[in-house]
């Protein structure tokens, strides 16, 4: 009977669980250590084929599994039946997608370059004021409704912007930055940065990690991101709706609006493996070993916290790509 090895990761916790994946009459089965459950065929969503990175089954419960043989994984749906009707339905998509694709990348491209060409003859700096206010807003709702002021002593954040200040940066010079400390409480909020070059990172992610190392490794990522500008297109492409609406100008009362699609705008995974990349070009830079990122975001996807409901995407969506990203981190490494 086809089967296949991989780690379980259910929809409570982070932590994995080895389990085989057969084949049965019936569709596919999950078999644990203790027990076995039928899979409903027809609502499992796998992974693209990627070299080098595990594949992963999205199950109905909401719960994934991690399989390292993207292959052997194939010949089991096949074996179902799986991959013939998953063909079928990205085949009867195709044509709708790749052209909601193209519109939306040349609104954004569009949208991005406009922003930037309007708000620099309005402002006489690039979207500065706008990107301000913006990301004042941001932060000042997710204080509001997420965060609380961090317990950490005045010392210790010295000690820590300190030692980050000094660290060299992959390229001729690091992005502006301001580092921010808060309390993310019960919900597991580890880090962010904002357009305007602001990075918060939480007690909780410092106690989580208990390695300084480890903490500069996620400082510098979240430096990558802020190096590649991400936030900041995620902000020019929203804007371009809000320049539209306004006959190509755009006023302080589109600032929630525009604070909110940041809220909601989470980094896809290629933006995410660039900041990764910066990251660990960083960590070689200082003379520190690459595997303390891999390290610092394993302690993340095996923390036990989970996002709280409604919780915005920017802050929780980074925990659904942690293990892809970490299976390319070891893939390059």
């Amino acid at each position: 009977m086809p089967a296949v090895t991989a780690r379980h990761f259910d929809a409570h916790s982070s932590r994995s669980h080895p389990v085989r994946i057969e084949a049965g009459e019936d569709g596919l089965w999950l078999r644990g250590e203790l027990d076995a459950e039928p899979i409903p065929l027809g609502k499992v969503e796998s992974s693209k084929h990627l070299s080098g990175v595990p594949r992963l089954l999205h199950l109905p419960d909401g719960s994934v599994c991690e399989v390292d043989d993207p292959a052997g994984l194939d010949n089991l749906l096949d074996e179902v039946g799986h991959n013939a009707r998953h063909k079928q339905r990205l085949g009867n998509r195709w044509q709708k997608a790749i052209l909601a694709l193209l519109v939306a990348g040349c609104l954004a491209t569009i949208g991005y370059r406009l922003s930037r060409s309007i708000f620099g003859n309005d402002l006489g700096e690039p979207s500065s004021q706008w990107i301000r206010l913006v990301s004042e807003q941001t932060l000042a709702t997710l204080d509001h409704d997420w965060l609380m002021p961090s317990q950490l002593s005045p010392e210790r954040q010295s000690e820590l912007r300190n030692w980050f200040s000094v660290w060299h940066a992959p390229a001729e010079s690091a992005p502006p930055y301001r580092l921010l400390f808060r309390r993310g409480g019960k919900t597991a909020v580890y880090s962010f940065s904002l357009p305007d070059g602001d990075i918060v990172i939480t007690d909780e992610m410092i106690a989580l990690t208990h390695d300084d190392r480890k903490i500069l490794a996620l400082l510098a990522y979240e430096l990558g991101h802020l190096h590649y500008e991400h936030a900041l297109q995620h902000v020019h492409a929203a804007s371009f709706a809000a320049m539209l609406k306004g006959y190509l100008r755009i006023s302080s009362e589109d600032v929630p609006a525009l604070s909110n699609r940041l809220l909601q705008s989470p980094y896809s995974f290629d933006e995410e493996h660039q900041a990764d990349e910066y990251a660990i070009s960083m960590l070689r830079a200082n003379s520190f070993q690459p595997n303390i990122l891999v390290d610092a975001l394993t302690l993340q996807m095996q923390d036990m916290r989970k996002p709280g409901d409604g919780m915005p995407r920017l802050l929780s969506a980074p925990a659904n790509l942690l293990p892809q990203r970490i299976a390319a981190l070891r893939k390059d490494m």
